[in-house]
């Protein structure tokens, strides 16, 4: 009985203070992916991005090297076009042309200060998914710099290899998501249930967790350290009982043994 009672109790406390430390590490997951991303996006658009934006109404070849320069040591850029009116005119990789932005990434929202967004593909890497990246040139309607990125969930897998509970990643737009288990982008309406969620500060990116709380490995360590316990309760509650419940248990087998004499 006393066994039982240990084992319940132990079991109740056990998984009570797992389950609250695997909440605090697994949001402990999202702030580092969070912060990490949010940091490179922050260095990215104040060191290489931003600095272009009063060449929004220059010609392209005053300006086409320093993109191809930027982009080529800014490391993961594919490309960098400068946007007038709506029309991309000059690119890092192909130089001078004429495009609505539109064509080139419909999902982005130009009237936004910034934006983000998930892409399938680009012209050169039509396989490959990118992060859409748009600035905007203040006081313009529809003029700032447009830039491609190359994003992978990698990293953040490896920051989340050393918990088996968690089975999937995914970074998730507006519209759209990339996820650990898909090589493509897919839609927001197709993902399942998360586990946990959370926002990157100033952009409209959240990194998602997918999984359970605790491991199969929580529940067995848990199942056997208080069966183990229990064991042990249990054989020094019937050690205490047989020593203490017949308290003439000695001077009887003392008798028996002739021991006493009258």
């Amino acid at each position: 009985m006393a066994g039982g009672l240990f084992f319940l109790l132990f079991a109740a406390l056990s998984l009570h203070q797992t389950w609250q430390k695997r909440e605090r590490q697994h949001q402990q997951l999202l702030e580092n992916s969070r912060t990490a991303l949010q940091q490179t996006l922050s260095s990215l658009i104040n060191s290489t991005l931003s600095p272009l934006l009063p060449f929004t109404h220059t010609a392209c070849n005053t300006i086409n090297r320093e993109l191809t320069s930027r982009a080529a040591f800014a490391g993961n850029l594919r490309a960098i076009l400068l946007v007038k009116e709506g029309n991309a005119f000059c690119s890092s990789a192909t130089g001078s042309f004429n495009l609505p932005l539109n064509v080139i990434a419909p999902l982005s929202d130009i009237s936004r200060d910034i934006d983000l967004q998930l892409m399938p593909g680009t012209p050169l890497q039509p396989n490959k998914p990118a992060l859409a990246l748009w600035i905007k040139n203040p006081g313009s309607l529809q003029s700032g710099v447009f830039a491609t990125l190359n994003i992978t969930l990698a990293p953040y897998q490896l920051l989340a290899s050393g918990h088996p509970e968690i089975t999937g990643m995914a970074l998730v737009a507006q519209r759209s998501a990339l996820t650990s288990w898909q090589s493509v982008v897919m839609q927001n309406k197709n993902l399942p249930t998360p586990l946990h969620r959370q926002a990157l500060t100033g952009y409209p990116l959240q990194f998602v967790l997918y999984g359970s709380t605790l491991a199969f490995s929580d529940y067995q360590n848990i199942l056997l350290s208080g069966l183990l316990l229990s064991l042990l309760v249990s054989g020094a509650c019937w050690l205490l009982l047989s020593v203490y419940q017949r308290p003439g248990k000695e001077l009887i087998r003392g008798m028996k043994r002739g021991e006493f004499h009258v």
